[in-house]
């Protein structure tokens, strides 16, 4: 046996251990806990766990899925990320991120679709932009899980 493995005790210790406290076979108390704390917990509610307050978005979890599955793709993620830069013209990002102009296509309008991106024609050409805050504020957070920094100001992961 390992020296972090603790051994359990055998049914016939604890049987002889609830008997010697005069309790039934069904009243075993582990050794490891602490049975007063939990008792001052029962009498005074102010110790108790406090629920958790659900999540604002829950109403829109299926809005939100969609939304997560969008940029779950690499290139359409990796679009995004070039958009936030300004604006820039299909043949330009599909350069940068090393799709046929075709494909890149099809993603921003996926993007497009989704109102996390918007275009706009300049005679035959058209021009996409990142619209959406919430995409750049994800962004940031990604960028700040690879890197070893503190988190972006105004990040607050408990909300009250």
């Amino acid at each position: 046996m390992s020296a972090r493995m603790t051994p359990q005790p055998s049914r016939q210790t604890r049987a002889r251990h609830c008997l010697q406290r005069g309790g039934g076979l069904f009243r075993w108390r582990s050794p490891e806990v602490d049975y007063g704390r939990l008792a001052e917990i029962d009498a005074n509610p102010a110790l108790r766990r406090q629920p958790v307050r659900p999540l604002s978005f829950r109403n829109q979890m299926p809005d939100v899925a969609r939304w997560l599955a969008v940029l779950g793709n690499a290139n359409r993620f990796l679009a995004v990320v070039h958009l936030m830069d300004g604006e820039k013209t299909v043949g330009e990002l599909a350069g940068l991120i090393g799709l046929s102009p075709s494909a890149s296509s099809q993603h921003l309008a996926l993007l497009t679709e989704e109102g996390i991106v918007k275009s706009r024609a300049d005679g035959v050409r058209r021009y996409y932009s990142c619209k959406s805050e919430a995409v750049r504020a994800v962004v940031t957070f990604f960028d700040y899980l690879a890197t070893d920094e503190k988190p972006p100001t105004g990040f607050d992961r408990r909300r009250q």
